[in-house]
């Protein structure tokens, strides 16, 4: 097996170097002290390496999962920082996504590939799991996504956060609003969800694109409810909707989401797992 991964690794940084045209998704996994068979990428030196990734015209789809060792390791961090500083001089990828958080700072991670997410013309969704964001990479993400808003090249966005305050979430959805053609969105925040809600009014009347919305995993209660339901009601785009596992949502709440659901006729999935409604609801 050991074999196996070793001569994958050099078979795909081969084709990475030749710029090969077959290459056009690369899973890049950071998994250290275990041998897999994927793309082993901890092993590569990205500081000498990295013009294979920075200079790479036919990659489209990259999904970076990183997994250190237990304890601080500075060349690891190092070479992750390496690797990112590569991608940022990257304008093919498409579809960009980050599984189990970025592996070091956060907010270094936002600086270091602010030139990728804001220039890069050809990119179409960002996913960020399991981001730890405190106040100041929030508002280095806002920045980012506001900046890059002219472009109108964005379609789906989805961000997991265990720890974002509302405040900041609030801003996140304000800059993900003004993304005129986004058509997917998923957000998963750990606050209280007082006024982010109200900030995705716009994204589904302002004018009504989107077409897939998951708040699953949030803490949405009645009144926050209210407010969507409201919205959604006027939309005429939105085909699939999930809320699931939002358990502060009451029974009284779940029976006045429904009676407003009835008008919307434009939605073809709906999740509700994991939810408190009772049998009237």
């Amino acid at each position: 097996e050991e074999e196996e991964s070793l001569e994958l690794n050099e078979q795909t940084l081969v084709q990475l170097k030749c710029n090969d045209p077959s290459v056009t998704a690369l899973d890049a996994y950071f998994h250290f002290g275990r041998s897999i068979r994927n793309f082993d990428s901890c092993s590569i030196d990205w500081e000498k390496e990295g013009n294979c990734m920075g200079e790479n015209t036919y990659v489209r789809s990259l999904s970076v999962e990183c997994r250190l060792p237990s304890g601080e390791d500075d060349l690891a961090v190092e070479n992750i920082e390496s690797f990112y500083r590569a991608v940022s001089r990257n304008r093919s990828i498409k579809h960009l996504m980050i599984v189990d958080g970025c592996a070091i700072d956060e907010g270094d991670f936002f600086e270091i590939l602010s030139p990728f997410l804001e220039h890069n013309s050809n990119l179409r969704s960002i996913v960020l799991w399991n981001f730890d964001m405190d106040a100041e990479s929030s508002q280095l993400l806002v920045s980012i996504l506001s900046r890059r808003s002219n472009g109108r090249s964005l379609r789906r966005f989805e961000f997991e956060s265990n720890n974002m305050d509302d405040e900041s979430a609030a801003k996140l959805i304000d800059a993900v609003a003004m993304h005129r053609n986004l058509k997917a969105l998923s957000v998963r925040f750990d606050n209280d969800a007082k006024q982010w809600p109200v900030k995705l009014v716009n994204l589904l009347q302002n004018p009504p694109k989107l077409e897939d919305l998951n708040l699953g995993y949030n803490r949405i209660d009645d009144e926050a409810a209210s407010v969507l339901v409201n919205a959604i009601a006027n939309n005429n785009t939105l085909k699939t909707l999930s809320l699931e596992s939002n358990e502060r949502i009451t029974a009284s709440g779940w029976i006045a989401f429904f009676r407003s659901l009835r008008n919307v006729n434009s939605l073809e999935s709906l999740d509700l797992c994991e939810n408190d409604i009772d049998d009237e609801g």
